[in-house]
């Protein structure tokens, strides 16, 4: 028998920061030291954290949308020699 993830791996909210947690890992160190370097990063953690998490989830999500989703289609598209396929929507349409 096969095991089934948790219920809260499926919370809508939870796997979109799934989805943007890599772009959301590149960005939010260089954004923090932007902050803090003009001045716009509160010193009180939680001040903090209200400035940083919403523009970091943003910084994500830009990286996920327009680079990674991007790089991700291309590999699908464009199997390296040798390789299949797996998954196109593109291949599947009249060129």
């Amino acid at each position: 028998a096969v095991a089934r993830p948790p219920a809260a791996l499926a919370w809508r909210p939870l796997a979109w920061v799934g989805a943007v947690s890599y772009g959301l890992y590149l960005c939010h160190v260089p954004l923090l030291l932007w902050l803090r370097g003009h001045d716009l990063l509160p010193l009180n953690p939680v001040g903090a954290t209200l400035v940083a998490l919403p523009l970091s989830l943003l910084a994500g999500w830009l990286s996920f949308r327009f680079v990674e989703r991007q790089a991700i289609g291309d590999l699908y598209d464009y199997p390296l020699p040798g390789r299949r396929v797996l998954f196109s929507a593109r291949w599947t349409t009249a060129r």
